[in-house]
């Protein structure tokens, strides 16, 4: 019995396992979009300070690493508009799902912590803020070490006012979001 045990696992051959996507990976995105901003409107001891709502051009840079489907990156964001700018670092962490042979999605938290300034004479400064955000992302493969991606992030940032105020707002920004595109380099 034994003798014809060893003689049929002999006959067997191992299957091949399935090949993987890769576990590791290091990657570099530039990133660009807009970013929606509300409106601020005050009323100091000097006169009206006000910025209206609109949208900010947006570039971005991550430097990350992926293992499975966790990912961690660290982002800079600069938003320009007129008389307006913001920057930004982040540290961010996401979970990436394969949702089709070529579609990936990944949700992501993180934190950041950015300034604002305004480029219009006697407006007066706002404290650096540190807020969250959010971002869904849907990406696909543009070549074997490339992604293109689309994005959305919800970002909420109250930029404190650093003027005292007779009435109005004391907090420019809060609760805004930012869309675009991107493009990733994997190593």
């Amino acid at each position: 019995m034994i003798l014809v045990l060893l003689a049929c696992l002999q006959e067997v051959e191992p299957v091949p396992a399935a090949p993987l996507e890769p576990c590791e990976e290091i990657f570099a995105t530039a990133r660009v979009g807009a970013w929606r901003h509300g409106a601020f409107d005050a009323q100091t001891t000097l006169g009206r300070r006000e910025i209206e709502s609109g949208f900010l051009a947006l570039g971005g840079l991550d430097l990350g690493a992926r293992y499975h489907q966790l990912t961690g990156w660290l982002s800079l964001d600069y938003g320009d508009g007129d008389d307006l700018s913001v920057a930004a670092l982040g540290a961010h962490i996401g979970w990436r799902e394969r949702l089709s042979e070529s579609l990936w999605g990944m949700l992501s938290t993180g934190l950041l912590a950015a300034r604002l300034d305004v480029d219009a004479s006697g407006f007066g400064d706002f404290d650096p803020a540190l807020g969250l955000q959010l971002r869904g992302e849907l990406s696909t493969l543009l070549g074997s070490a490339t992604r293109v991606s689309l994005w959305a992030d919800y970002r909420q940032l109250g930029f404190d006012y650093d003027e005292p105020t007779l009435s109005g707002d004391d907090e420019a920004f809060g609760p805004t979001f930012a869309f675009g595109g991107s493009l990733s380099i994997r190593f």
